[in-house]
């Protein structure tokens, strides 16, 4: 029997017939009344999380672009999804404009035979929020926990060590 990395791996390889990926998107912010977990699929999913816990996500017309890319330092993904219903328009305005808190997009990849834990997880910080009628896109990244805000200038005649990295 295979575990869901090495199902997932032949998935890729080879794309088996009856197995699906999902996609899923959960969206939440301290101040939001809920956390919203979404499935680009036209029903319901329920699957575990990377703890354990039981998600059920719902149904959304959505479109991601670079959700479960790790390849380059930025790891940006687009998510752009409907909301006629202005739900999330409602729940955002609970967040204040100069709040340091960005709201939190964890990307979950699982496998139709595997729902039991993901195969992918991504978790990215809202960076911007645009919204038109009845749409939202959200453009997500990783922390920026590589940027040091000490001013100090790396030159290599302060640091001769770094010559080696040229």
């Amino acid at each position: 029997m295979l575990n869901e990395i090495e199902a997932y791996k032949r998935k890729l390889a080879s794309n088996p017939e009856g197995e699906r990926y999902y996609s899923t998107v959960s969206i939440s912010h301290s101040l939001m009344s809920k956390t919203y977990n979404l499935v680009m699929d036209a029903s319901q999913l329920t699957a575990l999380d990377e703890n354990g816990a039981t998600v059920v996500y719902e149904p959304s017309s959505m479109q991601s672009l670079g959700a479960s890319q790790s390849n380059d330092l930025d790891q940006e993904a687009i998510y752009t999804f409907s909301d006629e219903l202005n739900i999330l328009d409602g729940e955002l305005d609970r967040i204040p404009l100069d709040s340091d808190e960005s709201p939190v997009v964890i990307f979950r990849g699982y496998l139709s035979d595997y729902l039991d834990k993901p195969v992918e997880v991504f978790t990215y910080q809202v960076k911007s929020i645009s919204q038109e009628k009845g749409i939202f896109t959200l453009r997500t990244g990783v922390p920026d926990l590589n940027s040091d805000q000490t001013g100090e200038i790396y030159d290599l005649d302060t640091f001769p060590m770094m010559r080696s990295l040229f």
